[in-house]
């Protein structure tokens, strides 16, 4: 999560803090669920791409039969994007 700072007017403050107490739910949660259907209502999307945790979970799925990929993992990278490879799809 990243962490914000908002300013609440009293009133918004007091009404959160009474709700807190009666759902037994932090006042940050309350705000994210606030955020989540302002956002829903408004039709906004989230955006698409992988967080750090999912790009983690990936580590170890497949296997590449090389014992220097920690090493050279830089030119086997640069190796897959090589202009050369690329396919030619044509025009339809």
């Amino acid at each position: 999560m990243i962490r914000t700072q908002i300013q609440l007017r009293a009133d918004q403050a007091e009404r959160l803090q009474c709700l807190s107490r009666e759902t037994d739910q932090s006042v940050a949660e309350l705000v994210r669920q606030s955020v989540d259907r302002f956002l829903d209502a408004r039709g906004v999307v989230p955006a698409v791409g992988l967080s750090r945790l999912d790009a983690l979970q990936v580590v170890g799925w497949a296997a590449s039969g090389r014992s220097d990929v920690a090493a050279r993992h830089d030119d086997y990278l640069e190796d897959g994007f090589r202009p050369d490879l690329c396919v030619d799809e044509g025009d339809g």
